[in-house]
Parts: C-alpha cells; structure tokens; sequence
C-alpha cells in the first residue's frame, strides 16, 4: 500500500468483520483440512461476486449470488465503524455510494438495519477505493 502511495497499515476505524465473514472470505483459499482435525465452530456464506469486477463509487454493479430468501435484499456496506444499506433490485444491481473511500466489505442481507449471520445471505466481497480517484 504504502508503494502506491496509501496508508502502510490499518487505522483505529477499519471496518469489523465477526468470525463466520472473515471465514468466508478465508475459505476459497483453504483446498484441505486432515480429517482428525476438529471441526471449525464457523460457516462460510455462499459466494458474492459483481461485474465490473473493480467497480467505482457511484457505479451500479450487477450481484451475482445464490439466494433463496425469498424476502427483499439489501446490500450492507462496511465502511469504517457505519453500515450502509442499499436496496438490491429485482434483477440484482445495486449502485456502490459515491462518498465510500479506502477498504470497505460488502454482504447480501434480508435486513436494512443490522447485519447479523441469520440475515446474511451471500459474502463478504472486498473492495478498495483509494481515497485519490
């Protein structure tokens, strides 16, 4: 980072992430695990994924997840210590703020007020916007 002219480390409003969303975003690169080990006491989510796939802030994005809910679908944004909420439309596009800035997470959830491993639905998916673009 600190090559590319951003900050070499992370600050004290770095998005928090709970067990299971850092797990899913661990597990597409875990091939293997000896059988007489325990079982891990964490799930990982279903895949998100979106095109382009290195959008900007204020682009609309096209989701690409496996959803059954059958409830309305929000994409939460980690920014920092805030949520932000954007409703999924039907045909699953979402346009990413325009003010977002530096490492933020997304994940699908069938709630627009907090984001908990009951709701989540598919994620989390990574992305970096420096603050220069």
């Amino acid at each position: 980072a600190a090559v590319n002219g951003g900050d070499p480390w992370s600050g004290p409003f770095d998005v928090p992430l709970d067990l299971d969303q850092v797990f899913s975003l661990a597990a597409a690169f875990i091939t293997s695990c000896p059988d007489s080990n325990a079982k891990l006491p964490v799930k990982a989510f279903p895949v998100l994924s979106f095109s382009p796939e290195t959008p900007y802030p204020g682009d609309s994005v096209q989701l690409s997840y496996d959803s059954s809910s059958g409830k309305k679908e929000y994409f939460a944004i980690f920014t920092g210590l805030t949520t932000i909420f954007v409703p999924i439309s039907d045909n699953k596009k979402v346009t990413i703020p325009s003010d977002v800035v530096g490492t933020i997470y997304g994940v699908v959830t069938t709630s627009n007020e907090k984001v908990t491993d009951d709701n989540t639905v598919a994620g989390p998916i990574i992305m970096i916007f420096p603050d220069d673009i």
